[in-house]
């Protein structure tokens, strides 16, 4: 029903002249308990108007809008933005019983930008851009402060069944760490880890990349993690076996 809305809808917009992409007015969002909602500023800096289709996942980058079940609700989930306007998109907890009260939890909102393209058959609707951000639901009275969780990690090795290694990472806080980059040296070996989360309470196991054969068993880390700012902050720290 949702999809058959989106279709019937882009066929009101006109054609597209030029496509530059929805601008977002932040890279996450933090929900703190006890918020009536948080809110996310979106701009439409084309010549033609758009409609946007929003939703949360709870880390199912795949699953359709109507088969996710979270939490959290957008209002509106779908709107259209004129040329040159913007508007906000506002999340708030429809089921706090759902969300724990001892630590972070992660969720990722959903931003799809529908414009109208015609075809030689009328117009036609394309899925042109979807972006994903980080939702982070924070419970009120968390020990500690987030900037202190990325000291609190944990790093150490470990082989896998298939003969691989795993860089296993245990967070003893109850506050996640967001990730701008991650990298192992290992003598003149510098290897890139794809990794953006560390979620709290909890061990995180990031596959090295295949073929990378026995490390050395005191890697250096390099990490740089972001704060609740958007600043970047580096940290160096050693892995050991």
């Amino acid at each position: 029903m949702r999809l058959l809305l989106c279709c019937l809808l882009a066929l009101l917009l006109p054609p597209p002249l030029a496509h530059a992409g929805l601008d977002l007015g932040a890279t996450r969002l933090i929900y703190t308990a006890g918020q009536g909602s948080v809110a996310l500023r979106v701009s439409n800096p084309d010549a033609h108007p758009v409609l946007v289709q929003a939703w949360v996942d709870a880390g199912d980058a795949g699953a359709l809008p109507e088969t996710i079940q979270t939490p959290f609700v957008v209002t509106p989930p779908l709107q259209r933005i004129d040329a040159g306007r913007d508007r906000n998109l506002l999340v708030r907890v429809a089921d706090p019983a759902a969300l724990p009260d001892d630590r972070e939890v992660i969720y990722r909102l959903n931003i799809v930008e529908i414009p109208a393209l015609p075809d030689t058959q009328g117009a036609r609707f394309q899925v042109n851009t979807h972006s994903r951000i980080k939702l982070l639901y924070r419970p009120a009275g968390l020990r500690g402060q987030p900037g202190a969780a990325p000291g609190q990690l944990r790093w150490s090795l470990q082989p896998t069944a298939a003969g691989d290694w795993q860089l296993k990472v245990h967070n003893p806080g109850p506050y996640g760490v967001n990730i701008a980059s991650l990298s192992l040296e290992d003598g003149a070996r510098r290897l890139d880890l794809a990794h953006d989360y560390l979620s709290p309470l909890a061990d995180t196991l990031i596959a090295l990349p295949a073929g990378t054969g026995i490390p050395s068993r005191a890697l250096k880390i390099d990490l740089q993690w972001i704060d609740d700012v958007g600043a970047v902050h580096p940290l160096t720290a050693t892995a050991g076996g």
